[in-house]
């Protein structure tokens, strides 16, 4: 019985200890969600408001998801216009994912990456009072070097950066080190050894 137990706990914990990063697009869903926070955030008026999206090319993906956040948070939010007085135009200038040199927390461990990804826009409200809202939302979280690939979306260019290669010393400072390592161990072991 305590071996089945014992069996059933290593299995969990090495299917658990495999766990995927989120990728790249998963995370800028995300920030949508922010920027309707932002969006109802800016917003002050109970009058019905019209919601224009100024996104181009491959920013219109956000379109929906925003639509969607918006309308569960208020009912005055009217996506298509019936004469409203009031608009608020929604712009993206910047929606960018860097990578960081690849670095390392201990001298043998695996190369890590910083990824950083960054939606930058603009809200702007017309009507009555107008005003202006510039803001920036941004995800930062460590990557294994190896999985870089594997959080990309092809299909989507702000998704992508260049991968900065592992530095070249590193590569070769650790093969030296466990070579010197396992040499004075070995000389240690026969000098101390024949005495």
């Amino acid at each position: 019985m305590k071996k089945i137990i014992l069996i059933t706990f290593l299995v969990v914990l090495n299917i658990s200890s495999f766990a995927q990063q989120k990728t790249n697009i998963e995370i800028f869903f995300e920030l949508s969600d922010s920027v309707a926070v932002v969006m109802n955030d800016f917003v002050k008026t109970d009058d019905d408001l019209f919601v224009q999206f100024n996104l181009v090319g491959d920013y219109k993906i956000f379109e929906n998801r925003i639509i969607t956040n918006l309308s569960n948070v208020r009912k005055n939010f009217l996506f298509l216009e019936s004469g409203q007085k009031n608009k608020l135009i929604l712009s993206f200038e910047r929606v960018v994912t860097n990578f960081s040199e690849p670095f390392r927390i201990s001298i043998f461990g695996d190369h890590k990456v910083e990824r950083r990804l960054n939606i930058k826009g603009t809200l702007n409200l017309i009507g009555e009072t107008n005003s202006t809202k510039n803001f920036s939302i941004t995800h930062k979280d460590t990557l294994d070097y190896s999985s870089v690939n594997e959080v990309i979306s092809e299909g989507f260019p702000f998704t992508k950066d260049t991968i900065p290669e592992p530095p070249f010393f590193s590569s070769i400072i650790e093969p030296i080190a466990l070579i010197s390592a396992a040499a004075i161990t070995i000389y240690l072991f026969f000098s101390v050894r024949s005495r």
